[in-house]
């Protein structure tokens, strides 16, 4: 199962990050892990609704996901 995680900030997912093992950390914009033979990719858009729509729309064209979820405070 591949799952996209969208947040804001680096800050509202960095507990949920630790218990991942991380593959690959693209300017901590972009983070590849896994986790119980799961992908899980988690994407910082930036704060605001704009920086949200680009950042999903951007990593849910391409179709590659099973599920996506936004996350935050």
């Amino acid at each position: 199962m591949k799952i996209l995680i969208v947040s804001a900030t680096l800050a509202e997912i960095q507990p949920f990050i630790h218990k991942l093992e991380v593959k690959s950390n693209t300017n901590n914009s972009f983070i590849e892990s896994t986790y119980k033979q799961m992908d899980i990719n988690i994407c910082i858009s930036g704060i605001g609704m704009v920086a949200m729509a680009h950042a999903c729309g951007k990593h849910l064209i391409p179709g590659k996901y099973d599920a996506a979820f936004n996350v935050g405070i």
